[in-house]
């Protein structure tokens, strides 16, 4: 049997937490309005989903038993994420001059969705907690992961909102270069933090 307010109470501090997605939706936001968390929220669901199916049939569980596979995948998972980091990091620093096309800068569906199917916490998350709440069948996996996309996108469109409202009151360059510049620099800490982690610790 599906429990799906087991779930949502245990997933909460995880949904809230300022990850990845997040990240990449309000440095959208902060260059596109409302508009831009699309992409974000649809790359990182349909990414949720798959890991929520994978995980249903079994496959992801041979990947984590796989060292080999694993390791391939943090790696990859980190260049990618440093990529990222730099890229908002960039933006940032050139949103502060006035004349920055900033419409060109927004991060799309393909990288949200690669993103988060590279990300390994999230492969442990459904391999690890959602069983507990999913019961047996797929449906159920899948049920939790759209209950994890729900999740994700409110946070992110009320986060988005209170940015609009900021974004009223102050300049648009000035938010949008804040919000990259601590967005890449949060993504860059996470990088290296996972290259200590995994490579030098």
């Amino acid at each position: 049997m599906i429990d799906i307010t087991g779930f949502i109470i245990t997933i909460l501090p995880i949904a809230l937490s300022p990850g990845t997605s997040f990240t990449l939706a309000i440095s959208n936001i902060a260059i596109a309005g409302l508009r831009g968390v699309l992409p974000v929220i649809l790359g990182s669901g349909v990414g949720i989903v798959l890991h929520a199916t994978l995980v249903g049939l079994g496959v992801s569980t041979l990947i984590a038993n796989n060292p080999q596979a694993m390791y391939a995948l943090h790696l990859f998972g980190i260049a990618f994420l440093g990529w990222l980091g730099f890229k908002l990091l960039f933006t940032g620093i050139q949103a502060f001059h006035e004349n920055l096309a900033l419409n060109h800068r927004l991060v799309g569906f393909k990288q949200a969705l690669l993103l988060n199917l590279i990300n390994a916490r999230a492969i442990v998350l459904y391999l690890t907690v959602t069983p507990i709440f999913a019961g047996n069948s797929l449906t159920g996996f899948i049920a939790l992961g759209l209950v994890h996309v729900a999740m994700l996108a409110c946070w992110i469109l009320l986060a988005g909102s209170i940015i609009i409202i900021a974004r009223r009151k102050i300049k648009l360059n000035l938010v949008t270069g804040v919000i990259n510049f601590m967005g890449g620099t949060s993504l860059l800490a996470v990088t290296l933090n996972m290259i200590y982690a995994n490579f030098l610790a």
